[in-house]
């Protein structure tokens, strides 16, 4: 009689191990969840976009970007002022730290953007003219003194940061298979000087552009409000 007693025991505790786990807690990553909670996440967050290679210009481009996620979207405003005509990429990074001049390992006197991205990390989430992909809104950025706002879905950013990496060596990065998207702490980081701006031959080019449209100009990291 024990040991049936025993049995029983022991074929309750393997019964919760393998199936209880997953009724209260964390639920598998499926199509449907691909990772984000947007129950967890939901929210106002918000970044100073502080100058940095601020001797760039005369001006000192400064901003603010705003994220509130809620209803199952996300939808994020920012703005900046810089008196430079030109196209600002703007970046959510997955680091969690913005660039010092200790960045600068050159000693050019310039932190240019490989030189931020091993502070800040690579792209996560490009602020461009499409927030539902990494790819589709691709180089259409706001430009000169600008005011952006876009909105996506959770379930669609989520699907595409979760999806596989087709070009791992540029700058941009997906999330793995495990990873939520937590915000708090996230980098932003602008980019964009005007072309008529001297720079060494020593600052690096995202891609084919320009050195002064590749250096950063400002950053800030996102916080929880």
């Amino acid at each position: 009689m024990k040991t049936k007693k025993d049995f029983l025991t022991m074929l309750c505790l393997l019964t919760i191990a393998s199936c209880g786990k997953d009724s209260g807690g964390s639920r598998a990553i499926t199509e449907n969840n691909p990772g984000i909670e947007s129950e967890g996440m939901e929210g106002n967050y918000k970044a100073i976009l502080r100058p940095y290679n601020n001797t760039l210009s005369g001006w000192v481009p400064n901003g603010i970007t705003e994220i509130r996620i809620a209803d199952g979207e996300i939808e994020i405003k920012s703005w900046l002022d810089d008196a430079a005509n030109v196209v600002h990429m703007q970046n959510i990074h997955l680091g969690n730290e913005c660039p010092t001049i200790n960045a600068d390992k050159n000693n050019d006197g310039f932190i240019d953007f490989n030189e931020s991205i091993t502070i800040s990390k690579k792209i996560l989430i490009p602020l461009d003219a499409n927030l539902n992909s990494q790819d589709e809104g691709a180089g259409m950025y706001p430009k000169g003194n600008f005011n952006y706002f876009q909105k996506a879905s959770i379930e669609s950013l989520s699907r595409d940061l979760h999806s596989v990496d087709q070009n791992p060596a540029d700058q941009v990065v997906k999330l793995t298979s495990n990873a939520n998207l937590a915000l708090v702490g996230k980098v932003i980081i602008v980019t964009g000087t005007a072309i008529s701006r001297p720079l060494p031959e020593s600052v690096s080019r995202i891609n084919t552009l320009a050195p002064q449209a590749s250096i950063p100009i400002a950053c800030g990291v996102l916080k929880k409000i």
